[in-house]
């Protein structure tokens, strides 16, 4: 990713991991995120089905 984007530095982590260590903060970044989306601050990021995986019968 670095060759593409040497201006982005990226950290890898295991999610499960921060949930288990500090459930406060996924609690409130969870809250912040959902405010923002109702206050329509979030918008869904757009959909291509050229990547789904399962395309509907």
């Amino acid at each position: 990713m670095k060759q593409k984007r040497p201006d982005v530095d990226y950290f890898p982590f295991d999610i499960g991991e921060v949930m288990t260590q500090q459930p406060n903060l996924i609690a409130k970044i969870s809250e912040e995120l959902t405010q923002q989306w109702n206050q329509g601050k979030l918008q869904a990021l757009p959909y291509n089905s050229r990547f789904a995986y399962f395309k509907s019968s």
